[in-house]
């Protein structure tokens, strides 16, 4: 993410922080994003100085620095993140629609069934996109 704006660009455009699992990560992001707002530059140490109260983010920071000096295509390292974040993210909301569907379907709710069944057609749509 510290590669420039255009990239940045890209990932608003596609994700949430709400959408890293990770607290630390969504730290980091919601930074890097909040810096990208105000037209601020964005840099590591930048980052680990706003972040000072989190040691997780210095150390996620550091260690995205690392990896991306080793990344060769970062285009396309970039859109397997974005890819695995919203496919791992759909597989969370599917399980959870499974478990909301068992439960309707234990108390005879026949039209929340329906509802939660035609949320989850709907995922394995978006899933296969």
């Amino acid at each position: 993410m510290l590669e420039g704006s255009r990239v940045i660009d890209k990932i608003v455009e596609v994700l949430s922080p709400d959408e890293f699992k990770d607290s630390s990560i969504r730290d980091v992001v919601n930074a890097i994003f909040s810096f990208h707002k105000e037209n601020k530059q964005i840099s590591p140490s930048r980052l680990i100085n706003y972040l000072s109260e989190s040691p997780e983010a210095a150390a996620l920071i550091t260690e995205a620095v690392g990896l991306s000096e080793m990344v060769g295509d970062k285009e396309k390292a970039l859109s397997d993140c974005i890819a695995k974040i919203k496919k791992d993210n759909i597989k969370e909301r599917m399980a959870m629609i499974q478990d909301a569907i068992r439960i309707a379907h234990n108390q005879k709710n026949d039209a929340r069934v329906n509802e939660l069944v035609a949320q989850y057609n709907d995922l394995i749509k978006v899933g296969r996109a």
